[in-house]
């Protein structure tokens, strides 16, 4: 697993327990770790990571806030609109928001140019294709981003499109399910009787699926990953002397990706595949992290991604010994952000070994 999950928690400070946003990094160790993600106390909740896995927006005091967290220099929050629910437009340049009054705007990343999406709504997503999915009253709806041609999907709440916009994750009688984008072919991923189980978030694989879950006769939320009905776990996210109980609702997972340059057996020639093997010469603008996979006699030795921007340290070493393949966890490296660009990158060991790919602003 790869990303961070962001989610409302209260920690034990020195002073007391507080509201925080926990970043729950490492999420492919035994145990991981919860990082806070400001230090003000104040209580927010409905976090949502921008597409490039660089934005986050959340609510805190009426308010959506937006911080981008991977700039030189943090910058200070900033409040964009009063309203909840934020849902993110493929692009990263607008967000959807539910309005006090129970309507769903839109406006973009500075707060500017308002305008009414669809009336008599709550709970945006919006997917990659271009569409949000909102909910009204019991009902998941479907509805294009100019506000025309709205379509009921059927029963549900707390839709989250998957990244390739054609499944939609939601809650439905406390369990969670997905169904296609026209709201068939629902399956329900889980089944858990004393769990109520709300606010789906997607990886950026769309493989696996975050969410809560609150038992039903009380006690502390959990918050949960569901590899598409095979198989769920709980993240561990602290222990008794670092308790991170939810304070507020909401999950989102960073949508950081994994890219792996590749060296051939015969030549020295890279190809740059992404975390499932699948290899491209043009990637998204965002978030990844980077991974180095030798299939000549030169395995394991260190490589040096020459990329601008990145975040950590350049220098990365991969473990494994297969690939694709389960040893892949290993090969997890530094992140970094990439911007649209041509990138050229190169191991500094072999002068030969080198390559180049394309960072678009659209997929």
């Amino acid at each position: 697993m790869v990303g961070e999950i962001v989610y409302p928690c209260t920690l034990d400070f020195p002073d007391g327990r507080f509201p925080e946003l926990c970043r729950v990094v490492d999420l492919g160790s035994e145990e991981a770790s919860v990082v806070a993600l400001s230090l003000d106390h104040a209580l927010k909740s409905d976090p949502a990571w921008s597409p490039d896995g660089t934005t986050l927006a959340w609510v805190q005091s009426g308010g959506i806030y937006v911080r981008d967290l991977w700039s030189t220099f943090i910058k200070n929050p900033v409040r964009i609109a009063t309203g909840s629910e934020p849902s993110w437009s493929a692009n990263g340049r607008f967000l959807a928001y539910t309005t006090a009054g129970g309507d769903v705007d839109v406006v973009d990343e500075a707060g500017k140019r308002p305008r009414r999406l669809i009336g008599n709504a709550a709970e945006p997503s919006w997917s990659s294709l271009g569409q949000v999915a909102f909910v009204r009253g019991a009902s998941i709806w479907r509805v294009s981003a100019t506000g025309k041609s709205p379509r009921s999907l059927g029963p549900g709440t707390d839709p989250s499109w998957a990244p390739s916009g054609k499944l939609i994750a939601f809650s439905y009688r406390g369990d969670i399910w997905t169904m296609n984008a026209n709201g068939g072919s629902r399956r329900q991923l889980t089944q858990t009787a004393d769990v109520d189980e709300t606010k789906p978030s997607w990886a950026a694989g769309g493989k696996e699926v975050a969410f809560e879950g609150a038992p039903s006769g009380g006690g502390p939320v959990v918050l949960y990953v569901d590899k598409l009905g095979h198989g769920i776990s709980a993240i561990q996210v602290g222990s008794s002397e670092y308790d991170s109980p939810f304070a507020a609702t909401g999950v989102s997972w960073q949508h950081v990706r994994m890219i792996v340059p590749t060296i051939s057996d015969k030549r020295p020639y890279v190809t740059v595949r992404d975390g499932y093997g699948h290899r491209f010469s043009t990637i998204p603008a965002g978030a990844y992290d980077y991974a180095y996979v030798d299939h000549s006699r030169r395995r394991g030795f260190a490589w040096s991604l020459g990329l601008s921007g990145h975040v950590g340290g350049p220098t990365i070493k991969y473990t494994g010994t297969d690939w694709p393949g389960v040893a892949r966890d290993e090969a997890y490296g530094y992140l970094g952000v990439l911007k649209p660009r041509k990138v050229t990158f190169w191991d500094f060991a072999h002068k030969n070994v080198r390559g180049s790919f394309r960072v678009v602003d659209r997929p």
